[in-house]
């Protein structure tokens, strides 16, 4: 079957105005990509909450082979009073450390790649190359028992670079540039809020679904075994239901920019001398990066900054979000011997209050406020102007413009919001008080969809996809950065002070969102008239 990929599914009526057809083609579109995004975190999740037990079996089997043999026992598991001895705490934070720095490492090359490749072929081959690559791990790793003892290292090297390049934030990232491509300015956040939250669902479903079958089962493959089915599943589906997003018609137009570019570039890089040339060229190495420079606006006159705040304020967000998770996991398995199961009915909670709030609470919440911000933006604009009589109601620039204030805080409420999850957490010692901060973190989800409807809004619709790559690769660096800074401070504390490291991350929290509040509305792209 073949599909014409600059044709939607649902025929047009030529007779409608344009605004119709672009709001009926994105409606099609938006609604298609939904089970790509469920499917997608389903399958990567699946396995998750298996990974982190067979790690800590396997952490605290290890240690006492090494120290005290006779305590290991013969057959089934290590017994839960010896994975919880300080020692073993301190190796499992640790291995949980180096599993972050290869992520994070692996979604900053991770993000240049895919940006590239689904500028230039589009996004339909750019998913279903990282789903590819997602059922290639399961494959190693549901082989590797049948591998010699040599090739049985090599396919686990195998399926850890295969799983760190299909990130589930990887995949997202596919999904926000085709809701951003089929999408208008005014539906856009509640779009990427709404999609991202029938992703998450797929998160909840796999903490549940994926716990209970290594407990029933005893064994570790069979949760493979299904995540490869739905990865198989999701690529079918992929190549022939899914419409392509960005044309070939827009994939010119883009090309045709950078060929632009490139020309001014090298115009430029003939008139160095030596030294600074090779300065020059380095600095191109740095891909989608480029974007973040502050730029002159044209229309005021300043520099514009606003791109460059918004990657300072994620990347010292992620130094402690990027980790934050992850040393929740590990003081609960830790501190309050979590299970399989524990653990994922807790993600599973966490994960169907963030699906329900970015969902079904968000984008009506959206609409309700819009027009509070839009009438405070004309107020402001009457005061300044000193015209009581001038009515703003029909400017675009004050529609816009309140709606990035809206994006914005709504982004710092939620982070604020999730910081204060996690200290509740951690100063909880019962399961319901746990559970019931959970789902405070679960509640400030929005934060990230939200945040990402700000960044686009800042570039022409051409250029979002580079700039939002851009901004995902500064979110990586502190991805990556996060377990060595994070992971380090409660691997050396999670004996004494297990609630410090939250309590640092909430002064991440503070400084970061202090930062995004610098952005100004009026730098966001305005259309040409």
């Amino acid at each position: 079957m073949s599909l014409d990929e600059t044709r939607p599914l649902i025929a047009r009526n030529e007779n409608d105005p344009h605004d119709r057809l672009q709001s009926r083609w994105s409606l099609s579109s938006v609604t298609l990509i939904i089970p790509v995004a469920l499917a997608s975190r389903l399958a990567v999740q699946l396995p998750q909450t298996t990974a982190l037990y067979l790690i800590q079996q396997l952490i605290c089997r290890q240690y006492f082979l090494s120290t005290e043999p006779q305590k290991v026992p013969i057959d089934g598991p290590m017994p839960d009073e010896l994975c919880s001895t300080d020692n073993v705490v301190e190796w499992y934070a640790l291995v949980m450390m180096i599993l972050g720095l290869v992520g994070g490492f692996a979604c900053i090359v991770g993000y240049q790649v895919i940006d590239h490749f689904a500028s230039r072929y589009g996004r339909k081959p750019a998913m279903m190359g990282v789903i590819l690559l997602a059922l290639a791990s399961n494959v190693f790793l549901i082989t590797s028992p049948l591998m010699g003892s040599v090739l049985e290292v090599v396919w686990l090297i195998l399926w850890l670079l295969c799983e760190s390049l299909t990130n589930v934030v990887l995949m997202l990232f596919l999904v926000n540039l085709y809701v951003l491509d089929t999408v208008g300015d005014e539906s856009r956040t509640a779009a990427l809020s709404s999609m991202n939250g029938w992703a998450t669902l797929g998160d909840c479903m796999s903490f549940v679904v994926g716990g209970n079958i290594t407990t029933y089962t005893q064994k570790a493959l069979p949760v493979y075994y299904v995540a490869a089915s739905i990865h198989a599943l999701n690529f079918l589906y992929i190549a022939f239901v899914l419409p392509e997003s960005f044309t070939r018609e827009k994939r010119d137009n883009l090309k045709r920019e950078r060929v632009k570019e490139a020309s001014r570039r090298n115009t430029v890089l003939a008139q160095l001398p030596a030294r600074k040339r090779l300065f020059y060229r380095l600095s191109e190495c740095i891909g989608p990066l480029k974007a973040l420079k502050p730029s002159l606006n044209e229309r005021t006159g300043r520099r514009n900054w606003r791109l460059f705040i918004c990657a300072v304020h994620i990347f010292l967000l992620m130094l402690g979000a990027g980790h934050a998770t992850m040393a929740m996991l590990t003081f609960l398995t830790s501190k309050h011997n979590y299970k399989p199961v524990d653990t994922g009915y807790a993600l599973a909670l966490y994960s169907l209050v963030a699906s329900f709030t970015m969902a079904f609470v968000i984008p009506p919440l959206l609409a309700l406020l819009r027009p509070l911000y839009r009438r405070w933006k004309e107020k402001e604009g009457q005061q300044a102007s000193g015209d009581a009589d001038n009515n703003h109601a029909d400017n675009p620039d004050t529609a816009d413009e309140s709606a990035d204030r809206l994006d914005l805080h709504v982004t710092v409420g939620s982070w604020i919001l999730e910081a204060c999850g996690f200290l509740f957490v951690t100063h909880s010692s019962t399961r319901s008080g746990q559970y019931a901060s959970i789902v405070v973190i679960g509640l400030s989800a929005a934060r990230t969809p939200v945040f990402r409807s700000l960044v686009a809004a800042s570039v022409e619709p051409l250029k979002q996809g580079e700039t939002l790559a851009a901004i995902e690769m500064v979110s990586s660096v502190g991805m990556f950065i996060s377990p060595l800074l994070m992971g380090t401070i409660l691997r050396k504390t999670i004996s004494t002070m297990p609630t410090l490291v939250f309590w640092i991350y909430g002064a991440l929290v503070l400084s970061a969102s202090s930062i995004l509040l610098l952005v100004r509305e009026s730098d966001r792209y305005q259309k040409p008239r």
